[in-house]
């Protein structure tokens, strides 16, 4: 009976340790581990979005967020894209935002308001730094692309009958609603605990 109480109590003890978190992300483009690059693979997949890291900070148990994109934030922002996949006029508010992975996800999927926050100081200024860069990117590569397609359906336009013009016309405006973003929907604010 001692034997079993020893050995109860030796796996409560294992249960109960503190185990090491190590960043190890197999779905992220880790040549270059201080840009980091992510691709998804459903509706997101025409827009990569690109993470930098601050590799220049110590990781410790007191001060171990925002340097590097963790498990739960690639998790999220997944889980947002294959699960949610549309907050179209909806608005979002990431606390503790780290690297801003998940709050950029979340306007990618046509949030019209994401407040990213963090810690004020380099934590803030570090998803400013991701949210802005990933956010202007995208933004005009999105504006040329309804550009491309406004012309595509003049040029069907010209060369149809009227009624199946407008259908068409449409039908690509529906579609090109999907694809307008404005960098202005992503703003970075600090927490004050």
């Amino acid at each position: 009976m001692r034997a079993q109480e020893q050995e109860q109590q030796q796996q409560d003890s294992d249960a109960t340790q503190l185990i090491p978190w190590k960043y190890c992300n197999v779905y992220a483009n880790n040549r270059s581990p201080e840009r980091l690059f992510f691709l998804f693979l459903g509706i997101l997949s025409s827009n990569p979005v690109f993470i930098h890291q601050r590799l220049d900070e110590k990781v410790t148990i007191d001060q171990n967020t925002g340097n590097v994109v963790w498990d739960g934030a690639y998790l999220t922002a997944k889980f947002l894209e294959s699960h949610v996949r549309d907050l179209q006029g909806k608005t979002c508010l990431e606390l503790g935002a780290g690297t801003g992975l998940v709050s950029i996800v979340a306007w990618l999927l046509g949030a019209n308001n994401v407040l990213a926050t963090d810690l004020e100081g380099p934590h803030t200024e570090h998803v400013q730094r991701n949210t802005s860069a990933n956010a202007t990117r995208i933004a005009s590569e999105r504006q040329q692309a309804i550009q491309d397609a406004e012309m595509q359906v003049q040029a069907q336009a010209q060369g149809q009958g009227r009624a199946h013009a407008l259908m068409a016309r449409r039908k690509r405006q529906d579609q090109l609603k999907l694809l307008r973003l404005d960098s202005n929907n992503i703003r970075v604010a600090p927490l004050d605990w």
